[in-house]
């Protein structure tokens, strides 16, 4: 398959790739697609669904893929962490009507999305249509505020601590009755047909809430909820040091409260959430971390792929504990 090939293939608008990837041989897994041709990157790249990670060639048969959630090798430098707060994200339109900083990108090649919105008392928004379609699932995690949510026809009281999630053909709608800040997740490889409506104070005790190492883990979304993306609101003790690195998934740490900093490799960087700001932690190459956390913290944890449920954390192994 040559570059002409590769461009026909984009420029036919092709969004299912697999068997024009068997069709020219190549092998892949989950997250470890393999090429043989170095133009492949070309067509994927201008699909824009695939993120890369480093180029190789591999002669490993394909048993499992999803096409709709790849992430694939390309000849890139690797990066490491990736920090950014509220202050220093792009104003983008997620919403039709709403503005919202834009924290983790696509260009972050984590397998998803990450919103922060403000949704002004009396607005009714939706996403937008360009973001409906290229992803499948959505969910929305309010911070702030108080409204009404529709979804699938019936409407759901939302507030601090309440999710609404869904993937197509649902859809969300958020109806604002005061001011509201929304943090809402984008991913795909979700089940068709998902709608969870669910509070954090009602798996406080139940075996969503976890003792991850150094703190509670309250996970609204694992991957039997079929968004696929886990969404966890991780505390972390005051006064604690955790060694850490996801080996099986990429992470997003969006911090909203607690004070602390991010130490890896020669390099480390606070924990902000002071003066109407937050700060994310991208851990788009597995990256190996401390999470040192001074005052108590509340993040929201994001992982793709997502993480079943039950995980937990070894803080007496003497390395970084992994899951």
């Amino acid at each position: 398959m040559d570059v002409k090939t590769c461009r026909g293939f984009a420029a036919a608008g092709h969004r299912d790739p697999t068997s024009r990837l068997l069709k020219y041989g190549f092998c892949s897994r989950m997250y470890n697609l393999h090429i043989t041709c170095k133009y492949i990157d070309i067509w994927l790249m201008s699909l824009d669904i695939i993120s890369f990670h480093s180029f190789s060639c591999a002669k490993q048969c394909l048993k499992t893929i999803n096409t709709r959630y790849l992430i694939c090798l390309s000849s890139r430098q690797e990066a490491k962490m990736i920090v950014r707060t509220f202050n220093m994200s792009d104003s983008v339109n997620l919403f039709k009507t709403s503005i919202s900083r834009h924290i983790v990108t696509a260009s972050d090649e984590v397998g998803h999305l990450l919103f922060d919105s403000t949704i002004k008392a009396g607005t009714s928004d939706t996403i937008a249509d360009d973001y409906v379609a290229l992803y499948s699932g959505q969910a929305h995690y309010c911070l702030e505020g108080r409204g009404t949510a529709r979804l699938g026809g019936a409407l759901h009281n939302i507030g601090p601590g309440t999710l609404i999630a869904a993937s197509l053909p649902n859809s969300v709608e958020i109806i604002a009755e005061t001011d509201m800040r929304v943090c809402t997740i984008l991913g795909n490889d979700s089940l068709p047909g998902q709608a969870v409506v669910r509070s954090l104070h009602e798996i406080v005790g139940t075996e969503r809430d976890v003792f991850w190492g150094n703190g509670q883990s309250r996970r609204l979304l694992v991957r039997k909820d079929g968004l696929g993306f886990a969404l966890c609101i991780t505390f972390g003790n005051a006064n604690t040091d955790s060694p850490l690195q996801y080996r099986n998934h990429f992470e997003s740490c969006y911090y909203v409260s607690g004070s602390g900093e991010y130490v890896w490799d020669t390099n480390r960087h606070p924990i902000d959430t002071g003066e109407g700001t937050s700060t994310v932690f991208i851990m788009n190459r597995n990256d190996a971390h401390r999470m040192v956390v001074k005052d108590e913290s509340i993040c929201l944890s994001i992982f793709s792929p997502p993480i079943e449920g039950h995980e937990s954390h070894n803080m007496s192994a003497g390395s970084s504990s992994s899951y």
